[in-house]
């Protein structure tokens, strides 16, 4: 039976085997733990390895961009009623359900701008705001026609 650790592989219960008196390392290169930042403030050049000083590059510097808002019409921020309006709209279109006995018939007789929940979006509400109602209305002209059933020839 092998030995715990003795595999090739570091034992790391024992503490003569472990990381804590080894430098962090990036591709076998010894770096201070301040060089691992990744997000945060960077640096708008570099430091020159032949002078030492520091090289300012004008690419590097950070600008921020921001819109003209002047003559914009909507307002940055969500009106205080907006939860007043959904519960109008909900409490609204559970009377309608009521009324109707279920919601496929509430949903017949409301507008979708007046539902809530909004309705969700399957096959067949993506079918019938696509083709509907051109369908219906090719079936009313006679362009389709009712389908026979055929019988199948056995052989």
């Amino acid at each position: 039976m092998p030995i715990k650790g003795n595999d090739g592989k570091r034992c790391r219960l024992c503490e003569r085997s472990s990381l804590k008196h080894k430098q962090p390392q990036i591709h076998g290169y010894a770096v201070k733990l301040t060089d691992l930042r990744y997000t945060g403030v960077h640096d708008e050049g570099y430091i020159d390895p032949v002078t030492g000083k520091f090289v300012f590059v004008p690419e590097m510097h950070s600008e921020l961009v921001v819109p003209n808002l002047e003559g914009f019409k909507l307002k940055p921020y969500v009106s205080f009623r907006t939860d007043v309006e959904i519960e109008k709209r909900r409490r609204t279109y559970e009377a309608k359900v009521k009324e109707k006995g279920s919601k496929a018939l509430a949903d017949l007789y409301t507008l979708e701008d007046e539902r809530w929940p909004p309705p969700k979006m399957d096959a067949e509400t993506l079918f019938e705001l696509s083709y509907g109602e051109q369908i219906r209305q090719a079936f009313k002209e006679g362009k389709y026609g009712a389908v026979e059933k055929k019988k199948i020839e056995e052989s």
